[in-house]
């Protein structure tokens, strides 16, 4: 609910790529619960410049606003 389509009315979360940049992914980039990314280690082309929650700029440009950790929420979906 809520999700799938950027569109009034929905949780306004998605993530721009800048798909010319490069990044080598490390474990201590990761802002997950887990703390580690199947990706340590590998260069891929393809990188996250923005992450938007709920309609807020909580990663730009590699800095995370902390002030946001822990705002997302799960949810349910049909594969």
């Amino acid at each position: 609910k809520n999700k799938g389509a950027i569109k009034v009315g929905n949780d306004g979360d998605f993530t721009i790529i800048d798909m010319d940049k490069e990044i080598t992914y490390t474990d201590s980039m990761m802002a997950n619960v887990s703390g580690w990314t199947p990706l340590n280690g590998r260069t891929l082309k393809g990188a996250p410049t923005h992450t938007i929650i709920s309609g807020n700029v909580v990663m730009e440009n590699g800095n995370l606003d902390e002030s946001f950790k822990g705002i997302g929420r799960a949810f349910e979906f049909d594969i």
